[in-house]
């Protein structure tokens, strides 16, 4: 029984490093997509927040 035990302990362990190696990754990705990423998110927020102000004005055409 202990060698299910252990199976299963390596797995999630192994699982935990595959977790972390692709958090760092997607990290280390963000940064160098640092100067495409914050204009491109900015558009997004500056989008999502006139939206209401925009659907109002055009209602009330």
């Amino acid at each position: 029984m202990k060698t299910i035990k252990q199976g299963a302990a390596s797995a999630n362990g192994t699982g935990i490093l595959i977790s972390a190696a692709a958090f760092v990754i997607v990290v280390a990705g963000m940064r160098e997509a640092q100067p495409l990423l914050v204009p491109f998110l900015l558009s997004v927020f500056i989008a999502i927040i006139v939206t209401p102000a925009l659907s109002f004005l055009r209602h009330h055409r």
